[in-house]
């Protein structure tokens, strides 16, 4: 549903309820409030204020200072969903950003715009009007708390045009998504009184309470003895959002209280001196808020060069790694399997001590900071119980697959299967197939992409052909067929009672969606391994562990669900060996219950002859899409093994990461750059960041491959070195 105004005139499309304020500065400003019909077609309650504003030419500083007085004194008396402002503010050589990421003028600049930008960048507002006008000035903006308005030149006027004035049609999206409240209560584990809970579940006596009841049922009790305590001594908060900026300082909040005040003495007054009162108010939270942000702004300097998991929480590591030899699956010693786990209270408490130090709620309401005075060594069906938050990707906020579901278990649940996990990891290793790299000690994509690019070095180097198939799954994890888990498990020599266990621990969960207050119905979910679980990763690559007995002519390499199927093509006798192999991999995915994503399955062949063989390949009847650049595990390759652009793009990342890292000079390098608008391009960035943590990783990489003579692959070693030292 869209709002549209044309020309400053508004198309009500059900919008009634105008109310028209006329301040002494030609200014007018309107609420739009649904009609009650339209009331019960929107998701939300919406409140819009908008302004219409004259400002003549040659205005003085007061002028503009009383509009955005008013524009403040507006969203704190009436605290609007949305706001919309706009008018001839008569600034022409004043350019304005077409950016999304907040406020930003360049050109003559003056007090009167550096007054405007500070004023509306506090608030977050947006200039979206890029319509010049016949002189190819912006007389007319158009100011907005949302970068969603779009402003366009309007087609059919209301009135003649101006010259100085083109009409615009303005389109102001209304929000399509249900949001809860912001405010909620919590409870404030910080001040938790953990003596006399302790003393409270010390009272029972849980030896002959446990002898009693069945392990679910005494899961249940303990649960309910647990929540218990917490009632008792763990303190109620309500938390509300706060309306000012996570930069504002409690001086600046007691000032900006105090000039309200004396803004109100004076609208009622209208006296000189009550005037000059709410002025030098005005001055001291001006002056203050650039000290407040200014010390924002520092701290966050300092946090980007001593220590950037902070800003963006992620490590550079730089950890060493051995190059594993290329080979297939070779013959174990005799190991011992586990079918039985015994561990010690030291065992728990050693995993209690483990725990994130947070005060982050489970989703059976249980903190692991009331977890660290517990002693616990049961899986019940009670702790199979997670919600789901989503968290929006990007795009659309009211399309939900735009939104990454993130799972909260239980953090009892989590604590013991972290101690079974701890128990048996060892065991089962070495029953993990070489061809592995995939959560496992001692390999990661690193040692993955040595390996590979090793073999094909090899054979390229020899004027041979390798073909390669990049394949893909569907949700891989969350399709993961529980009794075929189990008879795998078992075939791999795991008895009861852990075989027993684990199939209690992947079977009959449960989850429900949270989204803040609001709470979906519980869903069972048919399968698939719990997402976050310490166990999660490990039974994944026992799952697909018998890849090996089935390919077993061409080679292979894996990360968890990742799988590259290659052999080296001389003759077309290997090519209908590949396929075969192909053929016998869809078999298997189809055997353990695994949906093949055939769009995202791709081949490659690499070769430096001047005319490489192209066969097609095919997955289930159906032809696989050859590419000429494909990005596997963080490493960008091309059919010749050229490492060129996969260089160029880790030369792009580092000088991102070290322009980030460097906001002086990044302020130096934009002209006028505002602070609030440079703070928000870094967050950005960061953001983007995240997403390169294995940049390391990719820097270790470049070194063994890259040619002493490419200048580019030169610089791309000195970058990574110096984005891993930390280095400016």
């Amino acid at each position: 549903m869209t709002l549209n105004l044309a020309s400053m005139a508004i198309k009500s499309s059900g919008l009634t309820e105008i109310i028209l304020t006329v301040t002494t500065h030609e200014e007018v400003v309107f609420s739009l409030q649904p009609s009650p019909i339209l009331k019960h077609l929107l998701p939300v309650q919406i409140s819009i204020r908008s302004s219409a504003v004259y400002l003549p030419p040659m205005s003085a500083l007061p002028d503009f200072e009383a509009h955005t007085s008013s524009i403040e004194h507006l969203i704190s008396s009436t605290n609007p969903t949305s706001i919309l402002l706009c008018g001839d503010y008569n600034l022409p050589l004043i350019k304005w950003s077409k950016s999304n990421q907040g406020l930003f003028a360049s050109g003559t600049i003056s007090n009167i715009s550096t007054h405007l930008v500070d004023s509306f960048s506090y608030y977050n507002f947006y200039q979206l009007n890029q319509v010049p006008n016949a002189r190819g000035c912006l007389l007319d903006l158009v100011f907005s708390s949302f970068d969603t308005p779009t402003v366009q030149l309007a087609n059919t006027p209301i009135v003649s045009p101006d010259s100085y004035h083109p009409p615009l049609f303005i389109s102001f999206p209304l929000p399509t998504l249900i949001t809860a409240q912001d405010s909620h209560k919590y409870r404030d584990y910080k001040l938790a009184d953990y003596k006399s809970m302790l003393l409270y579940l010390g009272s029972f006596d849980w030896e002959n309470t446990f002898s009693l009841y069945s392990v679910d049922d005494s899961a249940v009790v303990f649960n309910d003895a647990l929540l218990s305590s917490i009632n008792k001594f763990v303190p109620i908060k309500v938390f509300s959002p706060s309306k000012f900026p996570k930069w504002t300082s409690t001086i600046l909040k007691n000032l900006i209280i105090t000039k309200k005040k004396a803004h109100a003495v004076y609208k009622r007054s209208k006296s000189l001196s009550d005037y000059l009162v709410f002025s030098e108010y005005r001055a001291k939270c001006k002056r203050q808020s650039k000290v407040d942000y200014s010390a924002h702004i520092r701290h966050t300097e300092e946090a980007l060069s001593s220590s950037p998991s902070k800003f963006w929480k992620f490590t550079f590591n730089s950890s060493a790694f051995q190059l594993p030899p290329f080979t297939g699956s070779s013959d174990y010693l005799s190991y011992e399997l586990p079918s039985d786990i015994m561990f010690t209270v030291e065992d728990v408490f050693s995993a209690l001590k483990s725990l994130k130090n947070t005060y982050s709620n489970g989703p059976d309401g249980i903190s692991t900071q009331c977890l660290r005075s517990l002693d616990l060594g049961i899986f019940p069906k009670v702790w199979k119980i997670f919600s789901i938050a989503p968290v929006l990707k990007s795009g659309d906020a009211s399309d939900i697959q735009n939104y990454r579901p993130i799972s909260i278990i239980p953090h009892i649940g989590k604590l013991f299967e972290s101690i079974v996990y701890s128990k048996i990891k060892r065991s089962l290793n070495h029953l993990i197939i070489s061809e592995q790299h995939g959560f496992r000690s001692h390999k990661s994509t690193v040692t993955s992409g040595v390996a590979f690019s090793s073999y094909l070095s090899e054979v390229i180097e020899h004027r041979g052909q390798v073909d390669v198939i990049f394949t893909d799954f569907n949700k891989a994890f969350d399709t993961v067929d529980h009794n075929c888990l189990i008879m795998v498990l078992k075939s791999l020599g795991i008895g009861n009672p852990l075989l027993s266990w684990l199939h209690s621990y992947i079977t009959g969960r449960k989850q429900f969606i949270k989204f803040k207050n609001a709470i979906s119905e519980l869903a069972v979910i048919p399968s698939g391994v719990p997402q976050g679980g310490h166990l999660s990763p490990l039974l994944f690559i026992l799952f697909v562990n018998s890849i090996t007995k089935w390919i077993t002519k061409a080679k292979l390499l894996l990360f968890a669900d990742d799988i590259k199927i290659f052999l080296k093509i001389d003759n077309l006798n290997q090519y209908h060996i590949l396929q075969s192999e192909l053929d016998i991999f869809a078999s298997w995915a189809y055997s353990i219950g695994l949906c093949l994503n055939i769009n995202k399955c791709h081949v490659m062949s690499f070769s430096r002859q001047r005319s490489p063989i192209y066969h097609n390949y095919s997955l289930n009847g159906t032809s696989l899409n050859r590419v000429f650049l494909y990005k596997d595990l963080g490493i960008h390759y091309s059919p010749s093994l050229n490492f060129e652009h996969h260089i160029n793009v880790t030369v792009g990342y580092c000088k991102r990461i070290k322009e980030v890292r460097n906001i002086t000079l990044l302020r130096n390098k934009i002209v006028k750059f505002n602070q609030k608008q440079c703070y928000a391009f870094i967050a950005e960035d960061a953001k983007k960041l995240k997403e390169l943590s294995n940049i390391p990783e990719v820097a270790e990489c470049v070194q063994p491959i890259h040619s002493p003579t490419n200048s580019k692959s030169f610089r791309a070693s000195e970058l990574t070195d110096e984005v891993k030292h930390g280095d400016h």
